[in-house]
């Protein structure tokens, strides 16, 4: 069977093109149209020479969700009509500040009041940067009472938000491909079977779960961060998601990629690379190299530098002595080292992600030659080859996510056991906390799709400098 010959039955079938039809997976595609006289029954040839008259997609994107936005409110448990806040970054700090910077154990407030949070950061001085960075190196205000960061709390939930919004793709795609494989069995000459059916069904069942219990632990997490940041349990706030924006950008270009006809496997690397640097990590006000495995003497002359700033900014705050000094040169050693692995764990990701996509596509290739005996139990592999491409594709897209997250927990760890933050403006410190879009991501591409075309999902908003005043502001 052809390339366009596949198509045509999965896009002309007798399920009105129910490939990229699915409820949970977004706007279906409508038929091709095909000039018909009235009362005229439509001729599968006539449907099949239209369609080859069209722009052929790549075939590997017939499986290509198009979602609808990510609900932040039903994501958080919320009714659509229930008003909630926004947690951006500056105001999970300023809750945060004002929490401890107040004193005593003040009541939970039951909802998020920006007119109310702007109050009283000016009355306790949340703009000052100086003191902030005091308290966070510490965990003590001034007046002695606790300080404590929220940024790991904050970093743990985007990391399960974007994982289950990347699991959302993964059933859809699953779905689709049911879909596909189900027109390509009607069809007897594929050498597909209901058992391909099955194996793909199997897969889809797991990722549902497996969202399922992300979306209950992400809930958990959130009413957790609440009474953190001085907030009821069941205070009406969601999650703003800017901060990771580009990821899903640069994602959907690779998908974007897969419904060229002209598509090359070189390109592929290229649009990966797009994606956001992990930064730097400041040691004795210089950021360090980016260290190989031949250099462990260059290494060795990091980790000594950074114990010696250590033990330098803590004695002169008075907070290091002989019995501890040891624990905070192991701490402070194995910090770095670990962020110059994650380095080497997110290049590793983004080539993994490549090679995902690419053995996907090449599966797809192979569904698509002459069916025969001797190609059959290729055909039939080939499913199991596509389903594993769309698993590999979604473990490292989640390790990409991940790995960047962890480098910012991480660090901000490393900064506190340093003794030194390396930001002079709260701008600055928010700046390295979110994910910039790289200057040559364009704009994110069209889906090349059969006419009439389906509308790709709308741009995420764009990551902006978060300004230093709290202003009122409703997702």
């Amino acid at each position: 069977m052809r390339r366009s010959d596949i198509i045509s039955t999965v896009l002309i079938g007798a399920a009105g093109l129910a490939v990229l039809a699915v409820p949970a997976a977004g706007q279906q595609l409508a038929p091709v149209p095909v000039a018909v006289a009235p009362g005229e029954v439509p001729r599968r040839g006539a449907a099949i020479e239209n369609f080859r008259r069209l722009p052929t997609p790549g075939l590997s994107g017939i499986t290509v969700p198009v979602l609808p936005a990510l609900r932040d409110r039903e994501l958080a448990g919320l009714s659509e009509h229930v008003p909630a806040e926004s947690l951006t970054w500056q105001r999970v700090y300023a809750l945060a500040l004002v929490r401890a910077r107040a004193g005593g154990n003040p009541p939970l407030a039951d909802s998020l009041d920006p007119t109310a949070l702007a109050e009283q950061a000016q009355r306790f001085g949340v703009a000052d940067f100086a003191r902030f960075r005091k308290e966070f190196l510490t965990g003590r205000t001034d007046k002695g009472d606790r300080f404590h960061d929220p940024a790991a709390a904050y970093l743990a939930l985007l990391r399960r938000v974007q994982r289950i919004n990347l699991l959302r793709h993964l059933g859809a795609r699953h779905e689709n491909l049911i879909k596909l494989t189900q027109e390509l069995v009607q069809g007897q000459s594929s050498g597909l079977s209901q058992l391909d059916v099955d194996t793909i069904t199997s897969r889809l069942i797991g990722a549902r779960a497996q969202r399922w219990r992300e979306v209950a632990a992400f809930r958990d997490a959130l009413d957790e961060l609440k009474p953190m940041l001085g907030l009821s349990p069941h205070a009406a706030v969601v999650l703003d998601r800017s901060s990771l924006a580009v990821f899903d950008r640069v994602f959907e270009q690779v998908d974007m990629w897969q419904f060229r006809p002209d598509r090359h496997l070189a390109d592929l690397p290229r649009i990966v690379d797009q994606l956001p640097a992990l930064g730097e990590v400041i040691v004795n006000g210089r950021p360090v190299p980016a260290l190989t495995d031949d250099a462990p003497i260059r290494q060795d002359g990091v980790l000594k530098e950074a114990a010696d700033e250590a033990m330098r900014n803590h004695a002169a705050s008075g907070r290091t002595d002989s019995e501890n000094a040891v624990a905070l040169e192991l701490r402070v050693r194995r910090r770095v080292r670990r962020l110059l692995d994650l380095r080497g764990e997110y290049e590793s990701a983004k080539q993994m992600y490549v090679l995902g996509v690419r053995l996907g596509d090449q599966a797809f290739e192979r569904m698509q030659t002459p069916s025969s005996a001797a190609r059959a139990l290729a055909r039939d592999s080939s499913t199991v080859a596509i389903v594993n491409a769309f698993d590999r594709s979604f473990v490292a897209q989640n390790r990409l996510v991940t790995v960047w997250i962890d480098f910012r927990a991480e660090r901000l760890a490393l900064d506190r056991d340093l003794g030194s933050l390396p930001y002079g403006s709260w701008d600055a410190f928010y700046a390295s906390l979110a994910a910039p879009a790289p200057a040559q991501l364009g704009p994110k591409p069209a889906p090349r799709v059969l006419e009439p075309a389906v509308a790709p999902p709308p741009a995420p908003p764009e990551t902006a400098p978060v300004p230093t005043t709290i202003s009122p502001a409703r997702p």
